[in-house]
């Protein structure tokens, strides 16, 4: 008996920012993101011998690519923003505010259309939630 994959498929994933504030205004292709947390030593004489650690600083990093011009690929741009990795009830969503900290844009001369990668960070806290 074969088992049940739990695969998303990428295909519904989106990216949207709040109107008037960096709209994305182009196609994303793709996006990525990275969540982090600081590992903080707190190991003592009264760990009994193990290492410890406490929880540190949070920090949100990404990604994404568009087509077409898009008014959030313009470095210096905060936006609010909602990361989805696809269109189904439950499935990941992340939300939070995000810094444009570098754009490349590649425009090559045939056989495909110009893109724009922005790097973005999230500013401030950032939430996990579901798509409703």
């Amino acid at each position: 008996m074969a088992s049940t994959t739990t695969a998303i498929s990428g295909k519904n994933g989106t990216l949207t920012g709040t109107p008037g504030t960096g709209d994305v205004g182009a196609e994303i292709t793709d996006w990525n993101s990275s969540l982090t947390i600081e590992d903080l030593n707190a190991t003592s004489m009264s760990s009994g011998g193990y290492y410890d650690n406490v929880e540190g600083i949070k920090k949100g990093t990404g990604s994404f690519k568009a087509i077409g011009q898009s008014t959030l690929a313009v470095e210096g741009t905060v936006t609010s923003a909602v990361f989805a990795v696809g269109s189904t009830t439950g499935q990941l969503t992340l939300t939070g505010d995000i810094l444009i900290s570098e754009v490349n844009i590649t425009t090559p001369v045939e056989g495909d259309v110009v893109t724009f990668e922005a790097t973005w960070v999230f500013r401030g806290s950032f939430a996990r939630g579901t798509v409703a």
